[in-house]
């Protein structure tokens, strides 16, 4: 069974702040981010998450859509690492 969750761009953007914040190198936006996200919003890998392209950094494309929704282990083979709280 594929859940699909949408995280809320200001909880996102929070949570990437505090990312960027932490990190001088991911302010610059030089690669994918780490987010914080809760247990019931990724359960498991196979749960999608949709978040905006910005998120992987320089990996991102102009050809990509401004939001990208994958599973999270096809987000954390891109690079994102994800904190499960």
């Amino acid at each position: 069974m594929t859940r699909s969750i949408f995280i809320r761009p200001l909880t996102l953007l929070a949570a990437a702040g505090l990312v960027a914040a932490g990190s001088p190198a991911l302010a610059r936006n030089t690669g994918p981010a780490t987010v914080t996200v809760t247990a019931s919003a990724a359960p498991d890998a196979t749960s999608r998450l949709c978040m905006p392209k910005s998120t992987l950094g320089n990996k991102a494309t102009r050809s990509m859509p401004d939001t990208i929704c994958q599973t999270r282990a096809e987000w954390e083979a891109a690079g994102v690492t994800f904190k499960v709280k």
